[in-house]
C-alpha cells in the first residue's frame, strides 16, 4: 500500500496490544538471542563512513549508542534478508520504530533498544508476505525464523553459531579444550 507521495505505508505492530502469548514468547525470544543481538548491533554501528562530526567524546559516545542506515543495510545484506525488503520500505521501517515505538524524531538512526524493535518489526514485515509469507502464524514464528536465518547464514560463513545454539555460553571456542587449559 502507498500513500500519495509514494513511500510504502507499513503498519507497526505494538507488542503490547498483541495475545499475552505473543508478546511473552517474543520477549523470550529477544532474551534468547540477547548476546547475537548485542554483538550484530556492536558489530555494524559505527563501522561504515559517516559525515557527523566526532569532535566531542560526547559527540563520538552518541555515534557509538547508534546504528545508521547504511551499516544497517550492511547488515541485512550480510545476512542474506535484503532481499525481503526494498530501499523504500526498509527506510520507512527504521522511521515508524523510531517515531511510533521510541517516540524519537530522528530518521537515520537506531539506538540499541530501537535496534532490537527494528528486528521484530522487520520479521514481522519482511514474514508476513511472499516469498516467505508466515502472516497466518503468530507472530513470534516470523521473529525465530529471522535468527534462524542469521544462524544459517554465520554457519554458510564458517563462523561460530554458538551464540545462537547455546545462548548461555559464555566462553567461546571449544569447551573441553578451555578446560584443559584452565
Amino acid at each position: 500500500m502507498e500513500k500519495k507521495h509514494g513511500l510504502p505505508e507499513i503498519e507497526i505492530i505494538a507488542l503490547d496490544q498483541e495475545e499475552d502469548r505473543d508478546r511473552q514468547v517474543v520477549n523470550i525470544l529477544m532474551r534468547k538471542y540477547f548476546k547475537v543481538i548485542k554483538h550484530l548491533f556492536n558489530s555494524y554501528s559505527n563501522s561504515g563512513f559517516s559525515t557527523e562530526n566526532k569532535d566531542t567524546f560526547a559527540s563520538f559516545g552518541k555515534k557509538l549508542a547508534t546504528i545508521n542506515t547504511a551499516e544497517l543495510w550492511k547488515l541485512l545484506q550480510d545476512y542474506e534478508v535484503s532481499k525481503f525488503v526494498n530501499r523504500d520500505e526498509f527506510k520507512v521501517l527504521i522511521k515508524n520504530v523510531n517515531t511510533q515505538l521510541m517516540e524519537r524524531y530522528e530518521m537515520t538512526n537506531l539506538t540499541f533498544h530501537g535496534f532490537e524493535h527494528f528486528l521484530i518489526q522487520f520479521s514481522i514485515f519482511a514474514f508476513g508476505r511472499p516469498p516467505k509469507n508466515l502472516g497466518h502464524l503468530p507472530i513470534f514464528v516470523s521473529v525465530e525464523e529471522l535468527f534462524r536465518i542469521f544462524r544459517d547464514v554465520t554457519h554458510k560463513k564458517r563462523k561460530s553459531t554458538v551464540l545462537y545454539d547455546d545462548p548461555d555460553a559464555t566462553e567461546m571456542g571449544d569447551k573441553e579444550l578451555n578446560k584443559y587449559m584452565n
